[in-house]
């Protein structure tokens, strides 16, 4: 109850230890324990997202994916932090995309609305193509294992096409914008698709920031915590986040089904995962 008083509701520390008589100190160390715990307890229960015959079933779960090769959706993210007292560590911390001092994070989402990875989080000023490099290529190491070809959506920041090459992934971009050339009808049908798929992400991210914790601005003594946080927010995340699906999938449930349910309900009109 108390994690869930502090990390869904977002409520403050000081607040939680008036409503449970106890001390703040108290109130943060159980918080600590507690996330990392069911961090580690959701990562046991999840089944593996890396493997070929979870492609196969979740790009035929895509509600709008054309390409049959797509595999994951990938964005970024972030958790503002309190400003740091170093100099060093303000510049590296502080995005002047988002404004603020913040932890940068990544997102990969399947075409059915599951999360399949999550990054730690980095400091705010790290590029988009070099936050791929700390973990995510990794990931894509398992498919590249199984002989599985990916094709990775991402918007125009992540310019990594070799790195993404070396991975067995194809990477795909909307086409780039000129102001001295008008983009060709291919090419405006080309970035409208990608603009239909890439929306599912914004949402995969607005369910993992349900938890209000991340929402907030996290005292610099907690930034230790967003890890874990957010590995226990985005397999939550599956459990809850209802993404648009086609209507003969939505009919074979009684409500809209969550992104878990997608993958391994054994309602779906073909053979589950085990």
């Amino acid at each position: 109850m108390l994690m869930l008083c502090v990390a869904v509701a977002g409520m403050d520390e000081q607040l939680v230890s008036v409503l449970f008589g106890l001390t703040t100190f108290r109130v943060s160390h159980t918080f600590e324990q507690w996330i990392n715990w069911f961090a580690a307890f959701l990562l046991q229960i999840t089944p593996e997202a890396g493997n070929a015959r979870f492609v196969e079933l979740t790009v035929r779960m895509g509600p709008h994916a054309t390409d049959p090769s797509l595999t994951h959706i990938i964005d970024t993210s972030a958790t503002e932090i309190h400003r740091p007292s170093s100099l060093s560590a303000q510049s590296a911390t502080f995005s002047d995309y988002y404004g603020c001092n913040c932890g940068k994070w990544l997102v990969a989402m399947a075409p059915c609305g599951f999360i399949r990875y999550i990054s730690r989080a980095y400091p705010g000023r790290i590029l988009d193509t070099k936050i791929c490099s700390c973990g995510f290529y990794q990931h894509l190491e398992a498919l590249k294992a199984e002989g599985v070809a990916s094709a990775v959506e991402a918007d125009k920041g992540f310019y990594c096409f070799f790195e993404m090459a070396q991975h067995n992934a194809t990477l795909v971009l909307p086409a780039p914008a000129s102001a001295q050339h008008q983009m060709s009808e291919t090419q405006v049908e080309h970035t409208a698709r990608i603009a239909n798929e890439r929306i599912f992400v914004e949402h995969a991210v607005k369910a993992v920031k349900r938890f209000k914790w991340l929402q907030r601005r996290v005292p610099l003594i907690q930034v230790d915590l967003i890890d874990p946080v957010l590995t226990v927010a985005a397999l939550m995340a599956n459990f809850t986040h209802r993404p648009f699906v086609k209507k003969e999938v939505r009919a074979l449930y009684p409500t809209d089904p969550c992104a878990y349910q997608l993958v391994y309900d054994r309602k779906l009109p073909f053979e589950p995962l085990p």
